[in-house]
């Protein structure tokens, strides 16, 4: 691509993240649950509980047995739930993390640096005081080209890094989600694995993003004064005379250190790698050994497999042209082993012509499979949400990510149904209606990518929106902050120079906001798109009219008790107005329902008004019929009736007692008057201030 370009390109690379953050991701997750829905539909898995469903006691919550208080059962109640204390506790742990992975990466981030922009080893000894070491400390070759020394230098560091995160930092921090979680003692096998997978994406993401995210945002803004400050004589007091005098060597250039070259390696290879490792060679070391094996990444694949393939090489070497031939046993064949079990236990075993089996398995086969490890996709689904952020986050840096993602795909599905059919123990079939909590932590991904994505924008992309001459050849180009361009290859040198010295700071900071608010606001009306089809959504609502079709509304006894009260309340209401207005008939009518004296009940204008709910001076058929056939429910209206009995009321009070009743001293048993008097003092109390009102 020839002539000065590079701020148009900058212009349309950043346009592109912008929609990919703000559009394109929101869009994906809105399809991914229609497409969901649809399958869902399509298979009829909807509604159906599955055992998996039914079995959801998480085995490893603790418990006590204890006594509800509403339903008088016994209950298993947690023995602590650390909930709110643990989330204050993952704030912290956060923020320890991000030290300790500085600590432990910023070394690793020195050296990366130290090895692109080091001098060659002719230049470096005209370079007075500096140490200059082949492979340590200079180089042949100018820059990280194919098969140089600075190339297996740097390909060295790479090893050892990604052994440090994809292994060390891995494993620990998956430990550690698995350990937070379980301290917060859920009851549910669904809710614990829900926060599991919330804790493990959010440290395995900052596991994964801190090294680049560093790099974009501290070590390329700052990372010129940091090397003076480790080069200058006038630090001698805080800085190490021999660090001093290799970082003499460094020339900062802050082109060899652009964002495609720090981003692409990993999504292209390391993902590659790995899928390889997880896949072909469990297999082969499978063929050559003849034992399961199954591991997850690099290094365990190679302190696997590494050791059985030596001795498979050896055992090969050190084995006879002409081996012996081997014998046979006749005596484990099928048929005589029948005739051995016929012949001692005097029991018929049936025996087949021929084996049905075509895959010709045989017994060695069945138990090597099930001594396979069990196919378990958490770890799928955690590489899936990685690399979605990878794709949203740093499609601002190189705009041909979403094709190697793409092609990773294709290859990852194909190497997922390898390890499920040849490498992993075969699973148990269950339904399930969506990727559950994994869709959330793809929405996480979404939010956390618009975020960044406007932060490199406004960091790296921001100055080519401005007409100040700083536009680039391609060739020449880097993508570096705007404080750190090299202006004398710029198509207006003097211009670009004065841009270069002004402080950016604060309209980064305003361009950020802006973006980031305009993104969200995007994002937000594209997720109000429909999740289900319309092309399902007619037939779901007919099942749910069907479904209330087949619901019963009441039962055969309400209509009949309804029917025999209202041939009852009609013999009362001589006037057909469907109400009664009259307390002594409304009294007649309840004593002939109820089947209890008149005598028996309380004033009959205490009932009127009572049973009276629109205080309109009449009962309707409605109250009547709700409040009678609700009145054992009903206990201010028992009383009214006379059909309650206290002593109901005594052992209902004995139940809902508070527990720190019965734990109080024998000198307060005097004085503290018994539950039958508090419940006795209490209605009558109520009572008497409804007949005041009354």
């Amino acid at each position: 691509m020839g002539g000065f370009v590079w701020q148009q390109y900058s212009q349309g690379l950043a346009v592109l993240s912008f929609f990919a953050a703000s559009v394109w991701a929101p869009l994906f997750l809105v399809f991914w649950e229609r497409e969901t829905a649809l399958l869902v539909e399509k298979w009829n898995v909807g509604e159906k509980e599955t055992a998996f469903d039914a079995n959801d006691e998480n085995p490893m919550f603790q418990y006590k047995w204890g006594r509800n208080a509403m339903t008088n059962k016994m209950e298993k109640v947690a023995l602590y739930r650390n909930k709110t204390a643990m989330q204050f506790v993952m704030l912290g742990f956060v923020g320890l993390s991000i030290v300790f992975q500085s600590i432990c990466t910023l070394p690793f981030i020195q050296w990366y640096v130290y090895a692109k922009t080091v001098y060659t080893c002719d230049t470096c000894r005209t370079v007075a005081g500096a140490t200059c070491w082949q492979m340590a400390t200079c180089f042949h070759s100018a820059d990280s080209s194919f098969g140089s020394d600075r190339w297996w230098y740097i390909l060295m560091q790479g090893a050892i890094l990604g052994l440090l995160i994809d292994v060390v930092f891995f494993e620990l921090f998956n430990w550690l989600s698995a350990k937070f979680v379980s301290w917060e003692n859920y009851a549910s096998k669904s809710e614990f694995d829900n926060r599991l997978v919330h804790r493990r994406f959010l440290f395995v993401w900052m596991n994964w993003f801190f090294w680049f995210l560093f790099l974009a945002f501290v070590y390329l803004p700052f990372g010129e004064g940091i090397v003076r400050y480790l080069q200058s004589p006038d630090n001698s007091s805080t800085v190490p005379a021999f660090v001093q005098s290799i970082f003499k060597a460094v020339n900062w250039d802050p082109a060899v250190l652009t964002l495609d070259t720090l981003f692409v390696t990993p999504l292209v290879i390391t993902q590659f790698l790995n899928m390889l490792m997880e896949t072909i060679l469990p297999y082969l070391v499978r063929k050559c050994k003849g034992k399961p094996m199954h591991c997850r990444n690099a290094a365990s694949c190679c302190r696997v497999s590494v050791p059985r393939v030596f001795k498979w090489l050896v055992r090969h070497i050190q084995a006879p042209a002409n081996p012996p031939p081997t014998a046979v046993n006749s005596n484990t064949s099928a048929r005589a082993l029948c005739d051995a079990i016929s012949h001692t236990s005097r029991y018929f075993v049936p025996l087949l012509l021929f084996s049905d089996d075509s895959n010709g398995y045989t017994a060695y086969n069945i138990v090597a499979d099930a001594k396979l490890s069990p196919f378990d996709p958490t770890f799928d689904y955690l590489d899936a949400s990685i690399q979605f952020s990878y794709v949203v986050m740093f499609t601002v840096v190189w705009p041909l990510l979403p094709f190697p993602a793409f092609f990773n795909n294709l290859l990852e599905v194909r190497g997922d149904a390898f390890r499920l059919l040849f490498v992993s123990r075969r699973p148990m079939p269950r339904r399930d209606v969506s990727i559950g909590e994994w869709a959330t932590v793809l929405s996480y991904a979404n939010i956390i990518g618009i975020t960044v994505v406007a932060g490199l924008i406004s960091v790296y992309h921001f100055s080519a929106f401005l007409d100040h001459g700083c536009n680039f050849e391609f060739a020449t180009a880097a993508m570096v902050p705007i404080s750190a361009l090299n202006s004398t290859l710029a198509l207006n040198p003097v211009a670009c120079g004065l841009q270069k010295d002004t402080s950016w700071v604060m309209p980064q900071i305003i361009v950020f906001v802006l973006l980031e608010h305009a993104a969200f606001s995007i994002r937000y009306l594209v997720l109000q798109i429909n999740k289900v089809p319309s092309s399902i959504a007619l037939s779901r609502k007919v099942k749910a009219l069907e479904a209330l079709g087949h619901m019963r509304s009441a039962h055969n006894e309400q209509f009949d008790c309804l029917r025999q009260l209202r041939v009852m309340f009609d013999k009362y209401d001589t006037d057909g107005r469907d109400y009664i207005d009259n307390p002594d008939v409304l009294q007649a009518f309840v004593a002939e329902w109820t089947g209890r004296p008149a005598s028996d009940m309380m004033s009959k204008d205490m009932l009127f008004h009572y049973m009276d709910k629109t205080r309109v001076g009449r009962v309707s058929f409605a109250s009547a019929s709700l409040l009678l056939i609700h009145v054992h429910h009903d206990r201010f209206l028992s009383r009214i009736l006379g059909i309650a009995d206290w002593l109901d009321d005594f052992q209902n009070a004995q139940i809902q007692h508070r527990p720190d009743d019965l734990e109080e001293c024998d000198d307060d048993k005097e004085l503290r008057p018994s539950h039958l008097d508090q419940w006795r003092a209490r209605e009558r109390a109520q009572l008497h201030d409804y007949d005041s009102l009354a």
